[in-house]
């Protein structure tokens, strides 16, 4: 099964502020994180200033992925992402726009993405309106964050066709229950948070990666159903079909 390792530019970036809009909602954050091992990916916090104020906090993970090696058809993706803690969040992966814009390095993670998620809207929910790459875990999702283990999203067609047409593909990990669905229902002070590795630990064996299966089949649309929704042409399955009218 082929897999797929971030770029090593992958990172967070976090914004506060005195507001849950302020930071939530923010065009730009505040500093990227893009050299650790392992650290918080997704966190929203409530907490207790000095002189009686507030400091809201959101952190969203990002990673790339070198997606021009594939020619033909995939299934069965993944994304895998070893946990390191769980602090009662979750984590959702969605389709990322334009981020990764720093030219220093180049390709490297700028505070101006904290935001740049295809179809983001500041001050609603997003829920309909982003691309959604995975299902959730966590709080909000399925099941709990695997602080000790991987932590396996089943990609969405998106994802797949994604992979498929484009040279490259960006994935924001932010969190579901409110981040993603702008709650802003959080005591003070409280906080939830996932923590995982990322590509800067030494080696792979912990790093985040997309798996899948690569295969014969449809790679390009037919009549505007996408190929990763055929299954089977004339009761015959793609798998099975290596050309059409002698067009691969």
């Amino acid at each position: 099964m082929p897999i797929l390792y971030s770029s090593a530019f992958d990172g967070t970036i976090y914004k506060s502020a005195q507001t849950w809009a302020g930071a939530r909602d923010a065009a730009s954050g505040d500093a990227v994180s893009d050299s650790s091992a392992n650290s918080i990916l997704t966190h929203v916090k409530r907490a207790n200033t000095r002189g009686g104020g507030e400091a809201w906090t959101v952190r969203r993970y990002f990673m790339r992925f070198d997606t021009s090696g594939i020619t033909g058809a995939v299934s069965g993706v993944t994304i895998k992402i070893r946990g390191s803690s769980n602090g009662g969040g979750g984590a959702i992966c969605v389709k990322a726009d334009g981020a990764f814009s720093s030219g220093s390095p180049l390709g490297s993670l700028d505070v101006q993405d904290f935001n740049r998620i295809e179809g983001w809207v500041a001050g609603g929910s997003n829920n309909s309106n982003v691309t959604k790459y995975t299902n959730a875990i966590g709080a909000g999702g399925v099941g709990n964050w695997n602080g000790s283990g991987y932590n396996t999203f089943t990609a969405t067609s998106d994802l797949v066709n994604d992979m498929r047409n484009n040279q490259f593909v960006e994935i924001c990990v932010l969190d579901q229950k409110y981040d993603l669905l702008n709650a802003s229902g959080l005591n003070l002070p409280q906080q939830f948070y996932v923590s995982g590795y990322q590509v800067d630990n030494s080696g792979t064996s912990l790093d985040p990666h997309i798996s899948y299966t690569s295969g014969s089949g449809y790679a390009h649309d037919v009549n505007s159903v996408s190929a990763a929704s055929i299954g089977k042409t004339n009761t015959v399955a793609v798998a099975s079909i290596g050309k059409i009218n002698t067009v691969d």
